[in-house]
């Protein structure tokens, strides 16, 4: 209704059972009024949301790997 583009969070394939969806924002919509469609301008707190999510996510990733980068070298190449 407010002509920008929303995070609806949901799985694919499923509906609301009450028809109603909840933006990331907490901006709610009924299922009639819900066009799937990009146009209009992207909701900021919808972004923020988003993008924080996406940091969790790398953030979780990266926990999962080693730093293999030896500075000892370096150290060394820089005495004189």
């Amino acid at each position: 209704m407010d002509a920008q583009n929303h995070l609806y969070v949901h799985d694919e394939g499923e509906e609301p059972e009450d028809g109603i969806y909840e933006a990331a924002c907490e901006k709610l919509v009924i299922r009639d009024k819900l066009v799937r469609e990009e146009y209009g301008s992207y909701c900021h707190d919808c972004l923020l949301k988003l993008g924080q999510h996406q940091a969790a996510r790398l953030e979780e990733h990266f926990d999962n790997y080693v730093s293999t980068y030896d500075d000892s070298k370096s150290a060394q190449d820089k005495a004189p």
